[in-house]
């Protein structure tokens, strides 16, 4: 059975718990120059870490909240710039709500064209998912990358990948297993390559062997 550190440090006798709880407050202390606080399994907690930023491209934060400053109504043209009640959005500029979206249709009072727009593709309200683009009012990837259910990357799994490549966080990337190493974008076996004995491009030429590392020659 695995024990939780808070399990672990109540099973301590008395005077081991608090040697065990000041020093966890010495190295909170030590951290940053100043306390910070524990939680009640014994994690440090940093109340004063900086947040997190949205990435909202290719639209912009307002709030906490990802909006398009050139349709919002609350954030016309600008952060908290709401337009008035007779007013719509175009364009990040409030004009008269009888002016009409003209070839653009009107989302939320907010002109926006529904052949383009991520938050509106093809009709009010239809928002495609992240790293999708809306081209003509249908949410897909981009070019040279995967439907991954909820996410478009350039691989979904490492059958996606070319060769020793690999999937790692969306992307393929050469990962190789000693005691094959990297060598010009592929894996080599540093022991036995004849054009990477030892090391990356240490070639044993035209009649040279690669023997455990080495360059042997007749």
């Amino acid at each position: 059975m695995r024990l939780s550190s808070l399990q672990v440090v109540r099973r301590l006798p008395r005077p081991a718990q608090t040697l065990v709880v000041g020093a966890l407050w010495l190295f909170a202390i030590g951290l940053q120059g100043c306390p910070q606080q524990l939680t009640d399994d014994f994690s440090i907690e940093r109340p004063d870490a900086a947040p997190v930023a949205l990435d909202c491209a290719p639209f912009d934060a307002c709030s906490g909240a990802c909006v398009d400053l050139a349709s919002d109504a609350s954030h016309c043209g600008e952060c908290d710039a709401a337009v008035d009640a007779d007013e719509i959005c175009s364009r990040g500029t409030p004009i008269d709500a009888e002016s009409g979206c003209g070839a653009r249709r009107l989302c939320d009072r907010g002109c926006v064209d529904v052949q383009t727009h991520t938050l509106h593709c093809g009709a009010c309200g239809v928002r495609c998912e992240r790293g999708e683009r809306c081209m003509m009012g249908r949410c897909e990837c981009p070019p040279g990358t995967r439907d991954c259910g909820s996410v478009c990357s350039e691989c979904c799994s490492s059958n996606d990948c070319a060769g020793d490549e690999r999937c790692s966080e969306g992307a393929c990337a050469l990962s190789c297993t000693l005691p094959s190493v990297a060598c010009m974008d592929r894996c080599v076996d540093v022991q036995s390559d004849a054009m990477h004995c030892g090391r990356c491009r240490n070639d044993c030429g035209p009649m040279g062997m690669c023997v455990d590392g080495t360059c042997m020659r007749p």
